[in-house]
């Protein structure tokens, strides 16, 4: 959040984090003020992909097209490079994942058509494990 925050010539400091009460306010307080120093694609890609168990360039291709916002090759290596997305697997299949606390900040009602896309990808697949698991996130 820092980083983007500098790119875009806004210093931050603590203090532009100690107006909010709240921890459930503070929790949405710190997603926007992180979000906001992103453009809106990316931003978008983040949102989605932090309902992901873990994603790889086919499902933010995938989430792009359905979602409506660019997934292209250069802005994915972007969001993988943020210090809250952890690489799980290397090599041809890499997979990430957003950091827990994101993924639990952001639960939403803005989420489920999210999840709809995934199980309904993962059931094409046939990938019953992550089939229930993004089925039982639309109920």
């Amino acid at each position: 959040m820092v980083l983007e925050a500098a790119a875009k010539g806004v210093a931050l400091v603590a203090g532009d984090f100690s107006g909010v009460a709240a921890f459930q306010e503070k929790s949405a307080f710190l997603i926007e003020t992180l979000l906001k120093y992103v453009d809106d694609g990316l931003r978008d890609a983040i949102r989605a992909l932090s309902a992901c168990r873990a994603f790889d360039f086919e499902i933010y291709q995938l989430l792009g097209e359905k979602l409506s916002f660019v997934a292209a090759s250069a802005t994915f290596q972007r969001l993988v490079n943020f210090s809250f997305v952890r690489q799980m697997a290397q090599g041809v299949g890499a997979q990430y994942r957003i950091h827990d606390l994101l993924r639990r900040l952001d639960r939403s009602l803005e989420m489920v058509p999210v999840y709809r896309i995934l199980a309904e990808h993962y059931e094409l697949q046939g990938d019953i494990i992550n089939w229930i698991y993004y089925n039982n996130r639309l109920d």
